[in-house]
């Protein structure tokens, strides 16, 4: 069984509600991650098909789920994405305190890799199969964000 794998991604407050509710992307094309990856455009078109909805975690912790995606879709910058934390849940409270204060600043996806190539070093990721995005505090890629 393959290992779930992490990246990482700034985040960009754009839309936050203090209902919990926010948009933006949790992954984008093109540019190269901190990892030395590139997420290739189409990458998520299979999975978004096969699973249109994910949990979102806290840090990547299975043990603290803090919410949930409403809508994902592939568009011209990355996977856009709008999730809802469960503000029944301690640990989303907390999380959207820190998202308002701009304490925390990063979204991170769990993926299995389906197909890749490298290209001098960079591994290139043709398509990906997405089991969560995550709140995290250092993001991997600094291009996305919500």
């Amino acid at each position: 069984m393959p290992t779930m794998q992490r990246k990482w991604f700034s985040l960009k407050l754009d839309e936050v509600t203090d209902e919990g509710t926010f948009k933006g992307h949790a992954s984008v094309k093109g540019n190269v991650d901190l990892g030395k990856e590139r997420v290739m455009g189409g990458a998520f078109k299979k999975t978004l098909s096969e699973n249109p909805s994910v949990p979102i975690l806290w840090q990547h912790d299975p043990m603290q789920p803090i919410g949930v995606s409403v809508t994902m879709k592939e568009d011209g910058k990355g996977l856009a994405v709008e999730g809802r934390l469960v503000m029944d849940v301690a640990r989303a409270q907390e999380a959207l305190a820190l998202l308002k204060a701009g304490a925390i600043k990063g979204l991170s996806i769990g993926y299995d890799v389906l197909r890749e190539t490298w290209e001098k070093g960079i591994r290139q990721l043709h398509e990906l199969k997405l089991y969560e995005f995550s709140i995290v505090t250092f993001p991997m890629n600094t291009e996305a964000g919500v």
